[in-house]
């Protein structure tokens, strides 16, 4: 769900709109384009992302927004086969929470989850999501075998 800045704006959080041009470490300031400068004791960069899209295709869809979920959920409802590109968060969640049809997967790194999981946490947690996904690998040219219902 999208919220305005507004909303979540509140007694211990301060919403300023701004393009970070400079980090001093050492001083522990943040430097926005217009000048103004942010104190900090802990920083966290969440620079945000854009999908490639590979395609200009109507079934290819690219998640960003809340309308672009709400499109990907009507289109499930009649599906027989998904295709996930990527190995980020959102990548992530589709392949763990899309069940009832076959799934393919394709990433480039060596293991799931690169952004977030050195190999051996992804190790661990592989079982519990091989779990949840068919136990043979699809054959991407391959008809699909079963129809996708949620």
């Amino acid at each position: 769900v999208e919220h305005a800045f507004d909303d979540v704006a509140g007694p211990h959080t301060e919403v300023l709109e701004g393009e970070a041009v400079s980090v001093d470490t050492e001083g522990k300031v943040l430097t926005l384009r217009d000048g103004r400068t942010v104190p900090f004791d802990k920083l966290c960069i969440c620079t945000g992302a854009r999908p490639k899209i590979v395609s200009d295709h109507a079934r290819v869809l690219a998640l960003r927004d809340t309308a672009s979920v709400q499109e990907l959920r009507d289109k499930l409802k009649s599906c027989r086969r998904v295709l996930v590109t990527g190995n980020g968060g959102i990548a992530m969640e589709l392949v763990h929470e899309i069940t009832n049809c076959e799934l393919v997967w394709v990433v480039r790194e060596p293991h799931m989850g690169n952004a977030f999981f050195d190999e051996d946490a992804a190790d661990f947690l592989a079982p519990a999501l091989a779990s949840r996904l068919a136990s043979a690998p699809v054959d991407p040219v391959a008809p699909p075998s079963n129809p996708c219902h949620r």
